[in-house]
């Protein structure tokens, strides 16, 4: 019998394959370290809107929002409470044609309170395959927006202090152009002058060339030059 009996053994030099995939392997390893240690929440689904990628913030948001974490493969409006599943989806079909959509949304957190949101959806096309991709960005403004409603809230209270009190109170710029008044002053203008005034207009609305116009103009010229005014009229 012919019987042959051998191995063939083959060296081949894999130090360049070994060296790409160590600095692919760095590479990755350096985009997950930006992708989870940003404040803003980001969540990759495909066209079927199945999630494909979530960083950390992301999940984060979702357990203390929605009360349950993200999961790869699950069907992203599935997460979203119905009322809101309508708006998302048409910003959706808005992004498909290759614009960034963004909205604002509102929850109600257990453990939080109130907290807002700016969602953006930004298109993206994956290069291996051609397919429509979405990135969802999630970026929380409940600081910002807290912020606004104090001021809001601290702004209605002065103005209900200053329109329910009979003294006149008002303000004007360099101009003698009016930038804010009471409701008292208002009627006062009107009642006195017979004028209507608004934000804009000349403090000053009595005849020019009246003595009276002369003593506002200079008491407002003492004003304006950073002194302390104080003095009496009388109203007829």
């Amino acid at each position: 019998a012919n019987e042959k009996r051998g191995a063939v053994i083959m060296h081949i030099d894999i130090t360049d394959r070994k060296m790409f995939e160590e600095d692919l392997r760095r590479s990755r390893a350096d985009l997950v370290a930006i992708f989870d240690n940003t404040e803003d929440g980001y969540t990759l689904v495909n066209s079927k809107l199945e999630i494909l990628a979530i960083n950390k913030r992301a999940n984060t948001i979702a357990r203390e929002v929605l009360q349950v974490p993200y999961e790869t493969g699950r069907f992203f409006p599935y997460y979203l409470p119905a009322s809101r599943r309508k708006i998302f989806q048409d910003s959706v079909t808005e992004a498909s044609s290759g614009r960034t959509v963004q909205y604002d949304v509102e929850y109600d957190s257990v453990s939080h309170g109130k907290r807002w949101f700016q969602l953006r959806i930004i298109p993206a096309i994956n290069d291996d395959s051609d397919s429509r991709q979405y990135i969802l960005c999630t970026r929380e403004f409940t600081n910002e927006k807290r912020a606004q409603i104090a001021l809001r809230q601290s702004k209605n209270n002065l103005d209900a202090l200053i329109n329910n009190t009979n003294d006149l109170l008002w303000s004007c710029d360099r101009h003698l152009r009016l930038i804010s008044a009471n409701t008292a002053f208002v009627q006062g203008v009107e009642f006195f002058y017979d004028a209507t005034i608004r934000e804009g207009d000349p403090v000053m609305v009595m005849n020019p060339t009246s003595e009276e116009y002369q003593f506002w103009a200079e008491r407002y010229k003492d004003a304006l030059a950073g002194k302390r005014v104080n003095f009496e009229v009388n109203v007829p």
